[in-house]
């Protein structure tokens, strides 16, 4: 789950939007689920199917399946399909590739700032919303998204700078949260909105 360095990024888009273009990410998306999963049990020969759309980038398909799977329960009944549908389109994928793969450049191009200096916030109430550093950036929901434990520390000291920008700076770690749970999961995002309400409460005396 560390951030990539910018060519593999760019070499993610452009497969994903050839992928796509062609049609072969519905293909994949559809081989990636439990119907095809049964029916390579049923008839071995097909799991050859599934090793040539490996290599041709089916753990795409599978991220968006597993985040209907792992995050849908948590909106409403009603805004579900809006999800699922934003999760399988294009932009959305674009989207998730293009914001992993910027992390690395926009913490070097905040630290670069003057505004980034200590106190430089001087006694603004400031809130840093953490997710728990013991769970990765998946938290309980994604096991498999650990992260690199360095990066995961540089993670942490850039958080704790941001901190220092002002005087009643505090952070606040979100127990058992994963960077999309902080929003998507209830008890967690209860947290976060609360955290924020108290800080704009304090800034307005």
């Amino acid at each position: 789950n560390s951030p990539p360095p910018p060519h593999v990024t760019q070499t993610k888009l452009a497969k994903l939007r050839l992928l796509w273009h062609t049609g072969m990410f519905r293909v994949m998306r559809l081989c990636s689920g439990p119907t095809f999963w049964k029916a390579c049990t049923w008839f071995p020969p097909l799991f050859v199917t599934l090793r040539l759309l490996d290599y041709m980038g089916r753990a795409a398909a599978k991220g968006v399946l597993q985040n209907e799977k792992i995050l849908g329960p948590h909106f409403a009944p009603d805004k579900r399909q809006r999800f699922s549908d934003e999760q399988f389109s294009l932009e959305g994928m674009e989207g998730m590739i293009t914001e992993h793969g910027s992390q690395r450049a926009s913490m070097e191009y905040m630290r670069s700032l003057q505004a980034m200096r200590p106190r430089k916030m001087g006694t603004l109430p400031l809130l840093i919303i953490s997710r728990d550093p013991q769970k990765g950036a998946g938290g309980g929901l994604y096991s498999n998204a650990m992260g690199d434990p360095a990066r995961e520390g540089q993670h942490q000291g850039f958080q704790m700078e941001q901190v220092a920008l002002s005087e009643a700076g505090r952070r606040m770690v979100v127990q058992g949260a994963g960077h999309g749970s902080l929003l998507f999961v209830r008890e967690h995002a209860i947290q976060t909105a609360k955290g924020i309400i108290e800080t704009v409460e304090e800034a307005r005396g």
